[in-house]
């Protein structure tokens, strides 16, 4: 995921006044198990590594400002997966996915994701994914303020590599 943004700051007096342009590298690693209940449910977990690079130039009068930044965040949850199939090979699913996210304190909440699956052979699948809808409840250590948000996101393309040990074929 790349974010860009711009921000600027005009109700200040002149020699205060700064523009601050910025991009965001996020970049996130997501390792999952699980096994069929049946033909169309699979029950599982999974451990999630974020690495978040931030990059902001600030422009003022005074001269420029580069600031960057490293997190890295981690998290843990249960995965249930229902699928659908289109075709024999091709099928949709709807990931459910309670979670624990540590961070600079934590976050509880739960996302709901679609996913396409191909199916090559019986063994192997790739599939893709984006956006999502999910709560997030969370306790911050740095500012101790505590945040609830839903959100509903069209972005966040997910692409991977799935290996089925015991997939039951129709």
């Amino acid at each position: 995921d790349y974010r860009r943004y711009q921000s600027r700051n005009d109700n200040v007096p002149s020699l205060n006044r700064s523009v601050t342009m910025g991009r965001q590298t996020y970049i996130s690693v997501e390792p999952e198990i699980g096994f069929f209940v049946s033909n169309r449910f699979a029950i599982g977990g999974h451990l999630q590594y974020d690495l978040i690079y931030s990059k902001d130039i600030t422009k003022r009068i005074d001269g420029t400002k580069i600031t960057t930044e490293d997190t890295h965040a981690f998290s843990f949850g249960l995965l249930f997966r229902r699928y659908f199939t289109i075709t024999d090979k091709f099928f949709f699913a709807l990931d459910g996915i309670p979670f624990c996210q540590i961070y600079e304190g934590y976050a509880l909440g739960a996302q709901v994701r679609p996913v396409f699956t191909f199916l090559p052979t019986d063994r192997w699948g790739f599939e893709g994914s984006f956006g999502d809808i999910s709560y997030r409840y969370g306790d911050s250590n740095i500012t101790n303020q505590k945040s609830d948000s839903f959100n509903f996101n069209l972005g966040g393309l997910s692409l991977g590599v799935r290996y089925y040990i015991k997939r039951k074929v129709e």
